[in-house]
């Protein structure tokens, strides 16, 4: 999944380059280089009026600087964006020029195919702009087309944030106030290093969390994705701020190569 840090933007679509180099920038003064920048645009700019147009604007944050995310999360937005079925079209980004030329030609193309494959006409484009490739990526997502921002928001942004394991890896090695939560009932066939197993089957996480510092930031993992989910999101519910969750969990850890004990 992609971490982006973003902006809410409202007005023409020509206009967000603006907030997009107040995101870059602040992330510089934090120590945080990106090099791709990313947008969401939830409105038809032809069935929407310009100035109700809709649009996060920002950067996409790359995996070495997962561990700043608790100090970033203080002055920004943050979302994720997960895996989903979507048409994919990639445009080269020569000039500035081809920032204008590209949708153009782009988004007739992408119409084309989801009307040929018969899907609901889109409204959500995201646009991932890949500076030193010189590459634009549009992303036309398939599932759920016809969501509200609201709903896509509440569809990619629960509160906790995703890591992939070498996020995660990276986030272990460098915090080391971390505490890593094992949510499943086989802590002991295999865990990651330095876990605590609070088993949210039999309600051992439920009687943890009242005795659990919120200040401290937290990774929480299973066997099962569902479950990790659950429990972070009741990490979340519970008024911690600083809660991630790994990615594929410990199967996902395991097939990394990383180490676990037992």
């Amino acid at each position: 999944p992609m971490t982006i840090i973003f902006k809410e933007h409202r007005g023409s679509y020509y206009k967000t380059k603006q907030p997009m180099d107040e995101i870059y920038e602040g992330l510089l003064e934090m120590g945080v280089k990106t090099t791709k920048g990313v947008g969401i645009y939830y409105d038809d700019p032809a069935q929407t009026p310009v100035d109700q147009l809709r649009s996060d604007v920002g950067s996409i944050l790359p995996e070495e600087y997962s561990n700043k995310l608790p100090k970033i999360k203080d002055k920004f937005e943050v979302k994720q964006y997960g895996r989903h079925q979507a048409v994919v079209v990639e445009f080269p980004a020569r000039t500035m020029l081809s920032y204008m030329i590209a949708p153009m030609r782009v988004y007739p193309v992408i119409n084309e195919v989801f009307q040929e494959n018969g899907y609901d006409d889109f409204k959500m484009g995201i646009e991932i702009y890949d500076v030193p490739n010189k590459q634009i990526t549009y992303i036309a997502p398939i599932e759920d087309p016809q969501m509200t921002k609201n709903e896509q928001q509440e569809d990619t942004n629960y509160g906790y944030t995703d890591l992939s394991p070498a996020e995660a890896k990276t986030l272990i090695e460098q915090n080391s106030d971390l505490i890593v939560i094992d949510v499943s009932p086989n802590y002991d066939e295999g865990h990651l290093p330095g876990a605590v197993n609070y088993y949210l089957g039999d309600g051992s996480l439920e009687e943890a969390i009242p005795t659990l510092d919120k200040e401290k930031t937290y990774l929480v993992y299973c066997h099962v994705e569902s479950v990790s989910m659950q429990g972070a999101q009741m990490l979340i519910d519970a008024g911690f701020e600083s809660v991630y969750r790994l990615d594929g969990d410990y199967s996902a850890w395991v097939e990394a190569g990383y180490e676990v004990e037992r």
